[in-house]
């Protein structure tokens, strides 16, 4: 049950999964998942709301792509290709996802079966999964896997319940995978000195958090750990927000902090998430770049071109106004070179 708001928060998808398990419980325990998951999910929204100004610029966050960019919509070929890239990410993922595939059929409990269907077929579902604004081939570069977290975490718990002599593998895998997952994250924290205290914040949550689990009654336990938990988590979101552009210059170069230090109102991001250019400066419009037609497209919206490190094709068009090793802003409303 306590997963269900987490997995509220695993966008794009993961509202509407959780919804669809819930459909496996009954009663008071189905109210309470579809409370817990759309209280955890209205949080997130209101916050997104507060952050991304101005209103307008919303729409570029907005998944791009119809029914064509599905999986669903490529099978079988697309099966071949998510077999790839499943073995590209690694033995570990293979082994999961395919036991999370099994748990639809012979899973010991109803609810993982329903579990399981329904985060397989929002998988097949959502948009740009299999190609992405631009032509960014998803599926093929393995981004589009993490949709099938679900799945795998599905398989992982059916691991979990074999028989005992298994335990300790399964313990000494999960471990493993733990302490890998912790220094993903933490290369992710060390690109930005402002978000370098971020551990603390985390070890302050679990203290007070367990601490709180020597109480006997059940809700100071539900409420001190829920407090403690925002409140930090409010904490370290505001200092990593304090100061953006430095995650942002070292994650996708400087031409976003460009667009913003020259004071550009539109932009439109090819080969860049548009979320990118809101973080860099809330007050900008962001748009993504149509798969074809860019150029044109941003001299009608009045913007400039901010390019990423890998773009699906070349732009040559206007005035080159600030460039770097790995990203380049254009003006697209001048028809001069340089």
């Amino acid at each position: 049950m306590p997963a269900f708001p987490v997995l509220s928060l695993t966008k794009p998808t993961g509202l509407a999964f959780a919804l669809l398990a819930s459909g496996a419980w009954s009663g008071t325990q189905r109210r309470l998942a579809v409370a817990l998951s759309a209280g955890a999910f209205a949080l997130w929204a209101a916050r997104d709301l507060i952050l991304v100004r101005p209103l307008s610029s919303i729409a570029a966050w907005l998944p791009k792509g119809g029914p064509g960019s599905t999986i669903a919509a490529h099978l079988p070929g697309s099966l071949l290709v998510f077999a790839r890239a499943s073995w590209q990410e690694g033995l570990a993922w293979c082994a999961f996802s395919t036991l999370g595939f099994a748990v639809l059929a012979f899973g010991p409990r109803r609810y993982w079966r329903v579990a399981a269907l329904a985060a397989i077929v929002i998988f097949a579902l959502v948009p740009t999964a299999y190609a992405g604004a631009g032509g960014v081939q998803q599926l093929a570069l393995g981004s589009s896997l993490r949709f099938m977290l679900p799945v795998a975490a599905l398989g992982a718990l059916w691991l979990s319940t074999f028989p005992k002599r298994a335990t300790w593998f399964v313990v000494s895998g999960a471990v493993a995978a733990t302490v890998a997952g912790i220094a993903s994250q933490w290369q992710i924290f060390a690109n930005d000195s402002t978000t370098h205290n971020t551990p603390f914040f985390v070890a302050a949550a679990a203290l007070v958090i367990a601490a709180s689990l020597a109480l006997r009654a059940a809700w100071p336990r539900i409420a001190i750990a829920t407090g403690t938990a925002v409140l930090l988590a409010a904490l370290a979101c505001g200092l990593a927000l304090s100061h953006p552009a430095d995650y942002i210059t070292r994650s996708y170069g400087g031409a976003l902090s460009f667009v913003s230090r020259a004071g550009f109102r539109r932009v439109l991001t090819y080969g860049l998430p548009a979320g990118a250019a809101l973080v860099a400066d809330p007050t900008v419009q962001a748009f993504d770049g149509d798969d074809w037609g860019t150029c044109e497209q941003a001299r009608k919206l009045g913007a400039v071109i901010a390019i990423g490190p890998h773009p699906p094709r070349i732009l040559d068009c206007g005035r080159v106004l600030y460039r770097d090793a790995r990203t380049t802003v254009l003006d697209p409303r001048s028809d001069s070179h340089s």
